[in-house]
């Protein structure tokens, strides 16, 4: 099967030397291991660009997504763990310079991480609730 790329390259900041690093170490991986690749630019949090990406992954138009690093996804660990799931839902996996994430360690790490959050959130809530204002 022919492997297809989308290179998801993302700055928070727009800026343009760390997106162009981004794409860069995206296509040579591409290149390196024959595959075909769209890029796909985003400045800021992620949003439409990311969707669209996702969208083509879900139509099995693409099967590999490379982000430089994990972060650039999105930094909110419940969104990562998301589109993490809905890309390895259908049949795609993420890769990085340093290869593919598809460990089940990180998943099941990931999954820890993201209940700590919905608790830590809904302790925080409680608190307030309660009025105390500890934080």
């Amino acid at each position: 099967m022919q492997r297809r790329c989308g290179v998801y390259v993302r700055s928070a900041t727009g800026d343009k030397e760390a997106m162009a690093a981004q794409q860069a170490a995206g296509i040579a991986l591409c290149r390196k291991n024959r595959w075909q690749f769209e890029v796909f630019r985003e400045s800021g949090t992620p949003g439409s660009v990311l969707r669209k990406l996702v969208e083509l992954v879900k139509a099995g138009k693409i099967n590999r997504v490379f982000v430089n690093t994990v972060d650039r996804l999105t930094r909110n660990i419940s969104q990562w763990l998301a589109v993490y799931e809905e890309i390895e839902r259908h049949g795609a996996k993420i890769v990085t310079p340093d290869g593919c994430i598809a460990d089940t360690a990180i998943h099941e790490t990931l999954v820890a991480f993201q209940r700590f959050e919905q608790s830590f959130r809904a302790k925080k809530r409680r608190a307030l609730v309660r009025g105390e204002s500890r934080r």
